[in-house]
């Protein structure tokens, strides 16, 4: 996985939109940069960006949503940030953005959004929050915690890793590794354990509780049961045979009763027949007229449609003659319109040459005008500027002797300069002889004190094996019987290491002389040179040279050889000479200006007292032009502007034509409507003539069908009919009583034949009430009886339930007895209440995977230690020391410079496990090289540049200004102020 571009706005104090191209050739080229900057400035808000794009958190916060977000810059109402990263499977762009109501700095926090679409198409893959994470996770292989093992590497959190005790090694371990699991799998072994034992404790307690009977009881209760059920038996064949006679007797009593009902009910509806007799006959009648309403609504149709066509007919004789009138005063207007049309068109006619000719000599005028002031302020400017050029000639001279008087001074000043640079020179060489003769000899007395130290050193080491020693017996060793140092006497290695730390300084601050001293004869040798070019261009070309010789040391006669003073002593004279060196090249190239000008100017005064005579002149012209124009303006006797009056004349043109075509249309409009109202009364006077035939026809034919049916007239049709209502609540009643006279018939019919057969029965001879007091008795003895076989039934069932459930809980307290045990083992191998137990074992063995991944890396950093695990603590960190024999050391004992390249190596062989899945090409380093000398910090680099080779993309995050001479690449953040900052670097661009 490789970062390609990363984009954010308004994070932390890098307010603003702000876009870095890791892309750039200045990061392919190198492999590593930096992102320096004092400390608050905003360094790791970029590794925050990346993070948020990602997986919309950081390793400071570990959520950013609507409750709370202490990521966005204050004062803002929105933020973001996004990722283009590449992988094998494609490029990708994350984004993440959260903002305020309205995107005002004071409103609620909304819910952030998030997602991830392909980078070159654009195509969104997804939304969800929950989904987009997952997609991150298939795309890169990487968790959150993952990408920031493997990616994002905290320094701080490995050196806290190796100064802390074994207990506390391994929950740190896990924090960084992500291997918590083991010990959640220990705690949850235990917990399983208890849960077990508790499950035992309670079937146990269950099985207790069970009471069965015994066989005697379950026997007695079976013999009891057989007696009540042989019982019932009989009484429930007794209470069936006297609950059918009992219904016989009650089923003819009902149909009695019921004979006599209907017998009622024949008499009630003759009655209500009898009544409905005279609405029966003006039913009859009505569905009789009802025969002819259709041919009588037909013949009212035709009446009525020819009364409303006679009325329109009169109605439109009537109105035809106004309309003719209107018509004829239409047909007048027309006429008067077109006449004043025409008489417009003929004034517009005749005035349109004169106008045409006074508006061309109105424009003639004005552009004769236009030109005359112009031609004034071209010669107010013309003049103008004769004048300046005039002043400015005289000053051009003065400056141009002064100029020349001031390079003859600078020539001399610059060829004393070259002497006495030319004698420090043949100085600087003779202390070089010198300087090189110290630094042998330095270097010499460094190799021999680093002898004796280590040596020392070894003999320090060997305290334990020296308090075994005693005189006269032979060392184990070399032999001898003397042992001075077992007596106390042993050389201090510390004087010796401040002697050889001084000598180092001193060895090295000569280096960085002899490196200025070669940097300065170089720098000086090539001005020499120049100095003889520039000398012989000066005489080819005759110039004036100053030969001050010096045959001494000049400024350096007599100074004793101190090579720093005499450094910085000549650097300064050959600073003053390349200074006055600059001044008289400058000066040289102002004189050649003043010279140029000078010409030029001369030549500007010519022209400029040629271009006044001419813009004079072309005035004069123009001012006779305007006046002759203006006279031939009045004879045209044209008294306003001729575009308003020939605008004027066109607009009563227009108005003409349109009353013209206002008249013609209501001519059209008075036409039409005659000849349709004519078209009308036609049509009318056709209409009654074919009608009246049909309407006669119509009537006679109705009259007819009215004596057929014996009505008299017309309105004793209309009498005899009857309202829809009335008429249909008449037929209602009729069916009605048909319909009770039929069910009524039917069921006297159904009763006496059921009487008739129920009767034939004869299944008692006893009362009814007798039968019914007998029933009572014998029902209540059966319910007893019922009642107790069922208690005997529930106490047997009760107890088959009872000795099933005995044995499935004896099967399960066996079942759970065997998983407890099961889980009494496994809670001895791995676990405990505190996790410590099989966390402690996993630890290990991810331990010894980190320190081999860890050695891969320390190797290519230096070969002096191997990490190693001590022997009797599983988690404790050694080293092995090479250049100590091969000793074995605690981590604990490391100098600072020695921790950091441990702690490097162990981030970067974490950093691998975290990926090993994946490709890492992209790793950022934060913090931890504030601690580092100058080879601590070069190893380092080094190393990290060695991952280069590998495709790797390093970024280091660090406040250390050396980082600055030794990374050649770096994203600079600035402090602004008002607490907010800036960045700036290859690819770096930002709005803020």
């Amino acid at each position: 996985m490789r970062i390609l571009q990363i984009r954010f706005k308004n994070l932390n104090s890098l307010a603003g939109e702000w876009e870095i191209d890791l892309t750039h050739p200045a990061f392919t080229a190198d492999g590593i940069f930096a992102i320096t900057g004092p400390t608050g400035a905003g360094k790791t808000t970029l590794l925050d960006a990346i993070c948020l794009g990602l997986y919309g958190r950081t390793p400071r916060l570990h959520r950013v949503n609507r409750s709370g977000n202490e990521v966005m810059s204050r004062h803002t109402g929105e933020c973001f940030a996004e990722v283009t990263f590449e992988t094998p499977t494609g490029r990708y762009r994350c984004h993440w953005s959260q903002h305020r109501a309205r995107r005002r700095p004071g409103g609620e926090l909304q819910a952030p959004r998030h997602e991830i679409a392909n980078a070159d198409t654009g195509e969104i893959f997804e939304t969800r929050l929950r989904g987009v994470a997952e997609q991150i996770e298939q795309a890169t292989g990487m968790d959150f915690q993952r990408f920031t093992r493997s990616m994002l590497l905290a320094q701080g959190d490995f050196a806290a890793f190796l100064q802390a005790p074994p207990d506390e090694r391994a929950p740190i371990l896990e924090q960084i590794t992500g291997t918590e699991i083991y010990s959640r799998i220990s705690m949850a072994v235990h917990e399983r354990r208890g849960e077990a034992r508790r499950i035992l404790e309670h079937l146990q307690s269950a099985l207790e509780g069970l009471c069965l009977l015994s066989p005697e009881e379950e026997q007695q209760l079976s013999v009891e049961l057989a007696a009540h059920q042989a019982r019932e038996t009989a009484l429930r064949t007794w209470l069936e045979q006297q609950r059918q006679a009992v219904s016989w007797l009650e089923g003819i009593e009902k149909l009695e009763l019921a004979q006599g009902h209907i017998e009622k009910e024949a008499g009630d509806l003759e009655a209500r027949i009898q009544a409905f007799a005279p609405d029966q006959q003006r039913l009859h009648r009505a569905r009789q007229a009802l025969e002819l309403a259709g041919d009588h609504a037909a013949l009212i149709q035709l009446r009525q449609a020819q009364a409303r066509d006679r009325a329109q007919q009169a109605a439109a004789e009537t109105r035809l003659p106004a309309i003719e009138v209107r018509a004829q005063q239409a047909a007048d207007a027309q006429r008067q319109a077109q006449a004043q049309r025409d008489k417009a068109r003929q004034t517009l006619q005749m005035s349109l040459p004169v106008l045409l000719k006074a508006r061309e000599l109105d424009v003639r005028i004005i552009d004769r005008h236009t030109a005359l002031v112009q031609s004034d302020k071209t010669l107010t400017l013309a003049r103008q500027r004769l004048e300046a050029l005039r002043s400015e000639q005289t000053g051009v001279e003065g400056r141009l002797q002064a100029g020349r008087d001031r390079v003859r001074a600078q020539r001399a000043t610059l060829e004393q300069e070259e002497q006495d640079l030319s004698a420090g020179l043949e100085r600087l060489n003779r202390e070089a002889g010198v300087l090189s003769q110290r630094l042998c000899g330095l270097e010499e007395k460094a190799t021999l004190l680093e002898t004796q130290q280590n040596l020392l050193q070894r003999i320090k080491d060997l305290e334990s094996a020296r308090d075994q020693l005693q005189d006269g017996e032979p060392c184990p060793l070399c032999g001898a019987l003397d042992h001075p140092y077992a007596r106390g006497n042993v050389p201090a290695v510390d004087q010796t290491q401040e002697t050889l730390e001084e000598v180092r300084a001193t060895l090295k601050a000569l280096r960085q002389q002899a490196t200025d001293l070669q940097i300065c004869r170089g720098q000086l040798g090539k001005d020499l040179e120049q100095i003889d070019r520039k000398r012989q261009e000066f005489l080819s070309h005759g110039r004036d040279q100053s030969a001050a010789a010096s045959d001494g040391w000049g400024p350096w006669e007599g100074t004793a050889l101190d090579l720093p003073a005499l450094l910085e002593q000549l650097q300064r004279r050959h600073g003053q000479w390349q200074s006055r060196r600059q001044a008289l090249t400058t000066l040289e190239g102002e004189l050649k200006v003043l010279e140029i000008g000078m010409t030029h100017r001369a030549r500007q005064i010519q022209d400029s007292a040629e271009d006044v005579g001419r813009w004079s002149i072309q005035s004069d012209d123009l001012n006779q032009s305007i006046q002759t124009l203006r006279a031939e303006r009045q004879q045209l006797q044209v008294g306003q502007a001729p575009e308003t009056e020939q605008q004027q004349l066109e607009a009563a043109v227009e108005a003409a034509e349109a009353t013209l075509e206002s008249a013609r249309e209501q001519v059209r409009r008075m036409e039409d409507e005659c000849r349709q109202w004519r078209i009308r009364l036609e049509d009318l006077h056709n209409t009654l003539a074919e009608r009246e035939p049909r309407l006669q026809a119509a009537e006679t034919a109705f009259r007819q069908r009215l004596e057929a049916l014996g009505l008299a007239d017309e309105a004793d049709f209309q009498a005899a009919c009857l309202p829809e209502p009335e008429r249909r609540a008449l037929t209602l009643q009729a069916q009605a009583l048909e319909a009770a006279q039929a069910a009524l018939n039917a069921r006297a019919e159904d009763t006496r034949r059921l009487l008739a057969a129920a009767r034939k029965q004869a299944l008692t001879h006893q009362p009814l009430a007798v039968l019914q007091e007998q029933l009572t008795v014998q029902e209540h003895e059966h319910q007893s009886v019922q009642q107790a076989i069922g208690g005997l039934r529930q106490r047997l069932t009760d107890n088959d339930t009872l000795r099933h459930h005995y044995r499935a809980q004896t099967a399960a307290i066996e079942a759970q007895q065997r998983e407890c045990d099961r889980w009494d083992q496994l809670h001895e191998l791995i676990g405990s209440a505190d996790g410590k137990k099989y966390r402690n074992f996993a630890q290990g063995l991810t331990f010894d995977l980190m320190i081999g991944h860890a050695n891969q890396q320390l190797q290519n950093m230096t070969d002096r230690y191997l990490l190693i695990r001590d022997q009797a603590q599983p988690l404790e960190l050694n080293v092995i020391d090479s250049y100590q024999g091969g000793e074995i050391r605690s981590t604990k004992n490391l100098s600072g410079g020695e921790g950091f390249i441990v702690s490097l190596a162990l981030a970067l062989g974490l950093s691998r496990m975290a990926g090993r899945q994946v490709r890492v090409d992209s790793l950022f380093l934060d913090e931890g090289f504030g601690t580092l000398d100058d080879d601590a910090l070069d190893t380092a680099l080094q190393t990290l540049a060695g991952l280069r080779e590998e495709g790797k993309l390093i970024g280091l995050i660090s406040h250390v200004s050396a980082l600055k001479e030794r990374i050649a690449t770096r994203i600079q953040v600035t402090p602004q102020t008002g607490g907010r900052s800036r960045i700036s670097g290859p690819g770096c661009r930002g709005d803020a």
